[in-house]
Parts: C-alpha cells; sequence; structure tokens
C-alpha cells in the first residue's frame, strides 16, 4: 500500500466524518477507495460518465452507485439528461429512472437477464405482467418478436402513471402493452397501504412491510383489486390459438392468488416467472408440480425474498 493511498483514504475519512451534508457523506463513503464521485456546487460527476447531475435530483444514483457503475460499462446501454429526468437507453427501449431501485431493476432484467426466456413455440406468446410497477419488464417482453401482446397490472396510482410515461417513450412497441390501473387477487376489494415513491417495487398488499431500508417519504395509497381468475380467463378467451407466460412480481399477493387459482387456467400456460416474498416458496411450488409444472427455485431458504421459474 502506497503513502499515496494511504493519505487518500485518511482524507476521506476525514470527508466522511465531518461532511456538512448527507450528500457529500454518501460521496465520502463511495470514494473511500477511489475517487468516483466529485461535486461542484448544485452538481456532481461520476467517473467515466460524461453527464452532469443535479445534486436534489440525482441523488438517488449515490445510492445505486454500484448498479450505475455496472451499466455505464454495458456497450448497448447509455444515459441522458432530459428536463432534470435521468433517461436509460437500452437495446431500442427508453426507460425514466427515478429511484435507485429502479437502477437495481433495469440490471436486473437487462444485464442479469431475469425474465430472458426463450420458448420454441409455432404460436404467439401472450405475457401476463402481475405487478406491472414502472412498465421495465411490460416494455421488455414486448420488444420480444415472439410476444403477440402484454396485459400489465399495476394498483398504484403514482407508479401506473410513471409506467405509462415509460409506455409512451416507445411508440414502436407500446400498442403491444395493454396496461391496467388495478391488482390482481383472489376476489375482488379495496384497500388502503403506506406507499414509498422511492422504494414502489417493493410497494404492495402489505404497504411497505417489505422495504428494510431508510424510507424518507410515505403516504397512503389507496388499491383496487379485481378477481385474478376471472381476469385472466377473459384473456385467454381472446388468444385461444396463443400460449402463455405469467410473470408475477406483487409484492406478496402471489399467495392469495395461487390459494384459490382455477386450474384450468394453468393449461394454457407455457411458463411462469414469479417472485415470491416473506412466506416462502414451499406452497407455490407444490401448487405449480401438481399442475405439471417443473420448477426452479432460486434463494429456497431465504426468509425475505426468492424466485420460482416454472415450465412445462
Amino acid at each position: 500500500m502506497s503513502l499515496k493511498f494511504i493519505i487518500y483514504r485518511v482524507c476521506q475519512k476525514f470527508h466522511y466524518h465531518f461532511a456538512s451534508d448527507e450528500f457529500k457523506k454518501k460521496a465520502a463513503e463511495i470514494n473511500s477507495h477511489e475517487k468516483i464521485i466529485t461535486i461542484k456546487r448544485n452538481s456532481f460527476f461520476i467517473k467515466d460518465c460524461p453527464l452532469i447531475f443535479n445534486k436534489v435530483k440525482h441523488e438517488f444514483i449515490l445510492n445505486g452507485i454500484r448498479k450505475f457503475s455496472l451499466l455505464l460499462r454495458q456497450p448497448d446501454i447509455s444515459f441522458e439528461i432530459r428536463n432534470d429526468r435521468l433517461i436509460c437507453h437500452i437495446k431500442g427501449i427508453k426507460l425514466s429512472v427515478y429511484t435507485a431501485e429502479e437502477l437495481f431493476i433495469i440490471n436486473e432484467i437487462w444485464v442479469d437477464g431475469c425474465y430472458n426466456i426463450k420458448l420454441k413455440t409455432p404460436k404467439p406468446l401472450i405475457v401476463i405482467d402481475v405487478g406491472m410497477n414502472v412498465s421495465y419488464a411490460s416494455l421488455f417482453f414486448a420488444s420480444q418478436a415472439a410476444v403477440h401482446k402484454v396485459y400489465s397490472f399495476e394498483p398504484f396510482k403514482p407508479t401506473f402513471r410513471v409506467g405509462l410515461v415509460n409506455i409512451s417513450y416507445n411508440s414502436n412497441i407500446s400498442s403491444k402493452i395493454k396496461p391496467h390501473n388495478f391488482g390482481l387477487s383472489s376476489r375482488k376489494m379495496t384497500i388502503k397501504v403506506d406507499y414509498s415513491p422511492e422504494h414502489r417495487g417493493r410497494t404492495g398488499i402489505w404497504g411497505t412491510e417489505l422495504i428494510l431500508d431508510k424510507i424518507k417519504q410515505k403516504n397512503i395509497e389507496k388499491l383496487t383489486l379485481e378477481p385474478f381468475n376471472s381476469t385472466i380467463k377473459s384473456i385467454i378467451a381472446k388468444h385461444l390459438d396463443c400460449e402463455f407466460i405469467w410473470k408475477i412480481d406483487c409484492e406478496g399477493s402471489e399467495y392469495d392468488i395461487f390459494e384459490r387459482i382455477d386450474k384450468n387456467l394453468l393449461k394454457h400456460v407455457r411458463a411462469i416467472l414469479m417472485e415470491w416474498h416473506k412466506k416462502g416458496p414451499t406452497l407455490l411450488i407444490q401448487k405449480l408440480e401438481e399442475n405439471g409444472f417443473t420448477t426452479l427455485s432460486f434463494n429456497p431458504t431465504s426468509t425475505k425474498v426468492g424466485m420460482i421459474y416454472a415450465f412445462r
């Protein structure tokens, strides 16, 4: 370890402990081993990125700096700032980015490939997206040539509005997506829950219960939930010559849905990509295997979250 590096580390520790605000403290922590963030008055710069960021509008990037840096290194991903809004361009798709969580989701979908499924079938594919969030997954599926239509469901109005903006950015595939501003459950109901704009991807029927990070802003949202069985049955009836993929990431509603699911609906499904939360995967896997699916479970011993991939 060189003397220069030791002096640099000592200086960064000084900056961290004596930072005059939270932003400078975060920057000093990020810069602990290497200068990544440079602050200039109301703006900041990130190493290897030509953009000038606003300290207020883009502070969330500091919370997701590792994912952002990883995305910067991808040859088919680029960013721009338009009217103080961070825009991500990826494989012909345009996305607005407002939170560190959304940087994580972009990485999850386009870098890690969590939904990168290729089914060999001569039939058109229909995707059911339960838990649309801000439309990232819906747009990913709509960009696939084999996908004929994406039916998306998002119960939170603020999240839904952002999702509609992202869909509107992508006019070449937007006609494939049919968004619905309600959630799906075993029965029709209206509930009120806590909502966090910065953690909207982890907000669901349990409110903000699944969020472990510090919540800066929280308010109450009224949700409408419609019956899963009758809603999906009506969609299947329109596409009897197609095969279905279900993407389910609905922050807890998956248990209620599968506890009372109509087995006849599953006969039309080739693949299910499902994230589970808190209650574990056991009951969900049992229901899927009873209906002829082969399953692959990730993080099965977790007490928080995991993925189930089911095929037939």
